[in-house]
């Protein structure tokens, strides 16, 4: 058994790929709203045809905030001073403008980003290389949308989001609630994990005293849990009586400051009658990692180092090396290699 101190990155955020910035229906067609993402102000939109944009929320001209001006589907327009912009960043319109002033507008922009939709999210792209692949795909749930989509901010970082995402030990603590699970009884634990992608997956396995909302999906229930960078955990749950897919997402706003997103998709139609109780327990649940996080957040503001033990913080030590490693081959320019290994851990929770 070692301790050690936890890894801390030398970058803020992953670069070259894809974050999700919300869900598909938060946003429906001629409306737009601001977000902070990545240090960024950002703005999103969906055009009259349905597709998706964003771009930079501040006006060229006098640093205005768009989203707090009008969009007819098709264009952006400034509330100071009525400048419009397409959906691309480009001007076309400076309404003080006369007839006689020779200005080319359309050389006037605000940066635009890679923007996409997918199984009803929203999707950007952070990096300077353009994307090389679509934002990823939630197995067993193609062509799907959400049943339930929740988010809210945490008071940490991207690093520390993510840590806490992959941590399997605090759920008897943090999650301690009838409908899941409680900390009265510890159990060993002892999970396969093979490398896979920009992450890895804890291999497919029988579920078994995961908590009551499990057994609503019948017998012979499994499990099959995949990280990916930069911070998406995908859980995929199946039983006799249908499938679930459970995501989460985590989201820099600032460098300190992270969002998190939890989607929950389901094949089994008998759990549409539920859906607004689903949501209810989704919004306590992802609130208690919110809690536990503003706890973490207090004690490290004194300048506490925080510690990795093995092995039920191992996932944390591959995280930081998975986001290394993918750092390293994107300023060097060279394919990326997962340096997980294949591996059995175990622990108590």
């Amino acid at each position: 058994m070692s301790l050690e101190a936890l890894p801390r990155s030398t970058e803020a955020f992953a670069e070259n790929l894809w974050y999700i910035a919300c869900a598909g229906k938060r946003l429906k067609r001629g409306a737009m709203r601001g977000q902070m993402l990545f240090g960024e102000p950002i703005l999103i939109g969906r055009r009259q045809d349905e597709t998706v944009f964003a771009i930079r929320d501040i006006c060229a001209h006098r640093a205005a905030k768009l989203s707090c001006g009008r969009f007819d589907g098709f264009e952006v327009e400034c509330p100071y001073h009525g400048w419009r912009f397409n959906t691309q960043g480009t001007c076309t319109a400076i309404p003080s403008l006369t007839a006689d002033k020779q200005i080319e507008v359309s050389r006037i922009r605000v940066p635009n980003y890679y923007c996409a939709e997918s199984q009803g999210v929203v999707w950007i792209y952070k990096g300077e290389k353009p994307p090389t692949e679509e934002p990823p795909i939630f197995p067993g749930v193609e062509g799907r949308v959400p049943q339930v989509a929740e988010s809210l901010d945490l008071e940490c970082d991207m690093d520390n989001a993510v840590y806490g995402l992959l941590d399997p030990a605090h759920a008897p603590y943090v999650h301690n609630s009838w409908y899941f699970r409680s900390n009265r009884v510890l159990r060993e634990k002892s999970k396969h994990y093979q490398p896979s992608g920009r992450g890895f997956t804890m291999v497919k396995h029988a579920l078994k005293n995961g908590g009551a909302a499990y057994k609503l999906l019948g017998n012979e229930v499994t499990t099959e849990i995949a990280f990916e960078l930069p911070g998406l955990r995908i859980e995929s749950i199946s039983g006799t009586r249908g499938a679930v897919s459970s995501v989460t997402a985590m989201t820099p706003v600032t460098p300190e400051r992270t969002q998190m997103t939890h989607l929950l998709y389901w094949t089994a139609g008998w759990l549409a009658p539920f859906t607004p109780i689903v949501a209810t327990f989704t919004r306590a649940f992802i609130r208690q990692d919110q809690t536990i996080l503003e706890n973490q957040h207090d004690g490290l503001r004194f300048g506490n180092r925080m510690m990795l033990i093995d092995e039920a913080d191992t996932l944390a030590k591959w995280y930081f090396k998975l986001k290394s490693t993918w750092q390293k081959s994107q300023s060097e320019n060279k394919p990326f290699e997962n340096p997980i290994e294949e591996t059995v851990l175990r622990w108590r929770t």
